[in-house]
């Protein structure tokens, strides 16, 4: 009974919860089940031609909801990979993938720190 928000994920992070929303979540032309993930993955597909890349800037202004799409993308891919609940699918990761999806375009804090470390080191000889 959650509403349904722009990225076909409502308030509590979950895929069309009301039966309402559910019953349209069919495409006839994809047979797939989400038409807003389809919609904004094709939006996706079109960024990737003309850019050459994945990465979409999370306030992009030539279209704003995708920029929001991709970061939830990579918040649920983060949510499956810790085995919590999530709107991302084995299909959905593929598919975003098979497009050069980047699901991490932050280098990790630790990582980033221990390579500065070693540099720093090495300068220091």
């Amino acid at each position: 009974t959650g509403e349904s928000s722009v990225d076909g994920i409502d308030a509590t992070g979950h895929e069309g919860n009301n039966n309402r929303v559910k019953n349209t979540r069919k495409t006839k032309a994809s047979g797939h089940e989400d038409p807003v993930w389809e919609e904004q993955f094709e939006s996706l597909c079109q960024f990737h031609e003309k850019t050459g890349h994945c990465i979409v800037p999370a306030r992009y202004k030539e279209n704003k909801q995708l920029g929001h799409w991709v970061m939830t993308q990579r918040r649920q891919h983060t949510l499956l990979i810790q085995g919590k609940q999530s709107a991302l699918n084995a299909e959905r990761v593929e598919r975003l993938e098979s497009i050069g999806f980047v699901w991490k375009v932050r280098p990790d804090a630790t990582e980033s720190w221990s390579a500065m470390f070693e540099q720093m080191k090495a300068y220091k000889k």
